[in-house]
């Protein structure tokens, strides 16, 4: 009997520390797109859990405003997947780029019982090898959504992507708190600066706690030199009484 409860209380200590999937409810966030202080485009950022353990997840980003009479690009990004303890584990990815000489499509499917990422891009399919923790280029910013939630005292995430033919590392940083405005209001943040070792372009994520550490700001670097802004300009279906 006294084995019995032994091994009862240590099951329960282990589950206790078991990390959860994350729960998050279906929600779109609209952003606003500026470049030196202009509005050049938008963005539209879904999210939807498709099945139990399931998920879809899209970025479609456009030209807006006096900005579509020189440049009228579109970029679609969709990634679905598992959601696990650990994360989210992409299974499909597809990017679509319309409107400039950069436009094509390309395509992802993880195989993650055999570690292989299958890149088909016009018609000329190619694997990598990939690891357990390897996800996409959209997913990144889901994915510090989860660790910041579930690892509220870590300071540093190495992220895997699968992207242009190699696999990269992503150094995630969160560097401290910060108050941002956005047109939906002020938000407390904290401020994440993710850095792509391969290329040295650094993304800032302002990360809201009260959004589930959605970002409600984000900006994209080369160098010395600021590329872009996204800024938060709507939100449905995600709010400060899910946290």
């Amino acid at each position: 009997m006294k084995h019995l409860l032994l091994i009862t209380a240590i099951a329960l200590m282990s589950g206790a520390q078991t990390v959860q999937a994350m729960n998050l409810p279906a929600f779109e966030a609209q952003y606003i797109v500026r470049k030196g202080g202009i509005n050049v485009g938008a963005a539209t950022l879904t999210y939807a859990p498709i099945e139990p353990n399931h998920y879809r997840y899209s970025l479609y980003t456009r030209a807006r405003g006096i900005t579509r009479l020189f440049v009228n690009t579109q970029v679609r990004e969709l990634s679905e997947g598992r959601i696990e303890a650990g994360g989210f584990k992409p299974e499909y990815y597809r990017y679509d780029r319309k409107g400039d000489s950069r436009a094509g499509i390309s395509e992802l499917f993880f195989d993650r019982d055999g570690m292989t990422v299958t890149n088909d891009v016009a018609d000329w399919p190619w694997k990598m090898d990939i690891t357990d923790n390897t996800i996409d280029r959209v997913t990144g910013p889901l994915q510090v959504m989860h660790d910041l939630h579930h690892h509220p005292e870590a300071t540093e995430f190495v992220y895997k992507i699968a992207d242009g033919g190699r696999l990269k590392t992503w150094q995630v940083t969160v560097e401290g708190t910060e108050t941002v405005q956005t047109p939906m209001g002020q938000y407390e943040t904290i401020r994440v600066r993710r850095q792509d070792t391969t290329t040295g372009r650094e993304t800032f994520l302002w990360a809201a706690p009260a959004l589930r550490y959605l970002a409600v700001q984000a900006e994209q670097w080369d160098a010395d030199t600021r590329r872009f802004r996204l800024v938060l300009s709507d939100l449905t279906g995600l709010t400060a009484e899910e946290e």
